[in-house]
């Protein structure tokens, strides 16, 4: 079976990256770290990488990485890494003690910084231990644009955890990652799309010939695109050129607020422009332990 090519749009997030602007999706959370730590006290990194391991089947992108076709004769394609280990993954690190959450906000800044490395799989988790309130861990993420949207984000999150206290007994099958393509094979996969590309281009244009609107349609759609190029743009703070240095800030807002928005505006949660909930939730992590509180 040939390797699974990314969409268009997945491989503009591929193709428009660098140092400046890296293109992951970033997350940080906290959570109750007590049920995390062994005996000792120390953060159990070992049980929580085992706990993730067993639902990478879930979510398979979590093990497979970028290969390029040779000489750019199509896109990107998603193929085992061969060389997969989850620790290279799954981190443990710590602010100095006793640390504030302005620190952690500030190694939130620095991690997202930087692209993520394009020999593995484009996702790392970091759990942060030495905040001034022990009873805390946060949790920072970076997870490629390219893997993963707002709705698949979600459904990650809902994988690696559990919404009840018991947990799930989750029976992970054995994986082999599949043989690596080579670059000659790469590259006739992706001229046969090409050609199977080109005879379904044929068949559109043949739509549009019998549908003289669809052309129209085309060329009004793209001037309207061309015009939001060359309107005048306001002259804002944040106008300026980017650099790779990235901040990080939160604020609260009751969810009640957030509530009273949308039904006033008729909008979604999603639209209103606020932060999320200070309220707590309860959540339990993958790994079968008491349940967790995510504090949002």
């Amino acid at each position: 079976m040939p390797p699974t090519r990314l969409s268009a749009q997945d491989a503009s997030f591929i193709y428009g990256e660098d140092q400046r602007i890296p293109l992951h999706v970033g997350c940080l959370g906290f959570m109750e770290a007590g049920p995390l730590r062994d005996n000792s006290g120390a953060v159990d990194i070992t049980r929580i990488r085992e706990a993730i391991s067993q639902r990478l089947h879930l979510f398979q992108l979590f093990r497979k990485k970028i290969a390029h076709v040779p000489f750019d004769q199509g896109r990107p394609v998603w193929v085992d890494d061969q060389n997969f280990a989850i620790e290279k993954h799954v981190h443990l690190t710590a602010v100095p003690r006793p640390g504030s959450r302005r620190q952690v906000l500030d190694l939130m800044g620095r991690l997202q910084s930087g692209i993520l490395d394009r020999d593995k799989p484009l996702w790392e988790i970091y759990f942060v231990d030495g905040l001034a309130d022990g009873d805390t861990l946060a949790v920072i993420s970076r997870v490629h644009h390219a893997m993963i949207d707002g709705t698949t984000g979600v459904e990650v999150g809902m994988l690696l955890f559990d919404l009840s206290a018991e947990g799930r007994e989750i029976e992970a099958p054995a994986w082999k990652p599949a043989a690596e393509d080579s670059p000659p094979g790469l590259l006739f996969d992706a001229l046969y799309d090409r050609a199977g590309d080109a005879v379904r281009r044929v068949g559109k244009v043949v739509d549009a010939v019998t549908d003289i609107r669809k052309p129209i349609d085309h060329a009004v759609k793209f001037a309207r695109a061309v015009e939001t190029f060359t309107s005048e743009i306001d002259s804002l703070p944040f106008n300026a050129p980017v650099s790779s240095r990235r901040a990080f800030a939160i604020a609260s807002l009751p969810l009640d607020v957030v509530l009273e928005t949308k039904r006033a505006l008729g909008a979604t949660v999603n639209e209103v422009e606020s932060p999320r909930s200070a309220r707590s939730t309860t959540a339990s992590p993958a790994i079968p332990v008491p349940a967790v509180t995510s504090r949002r």
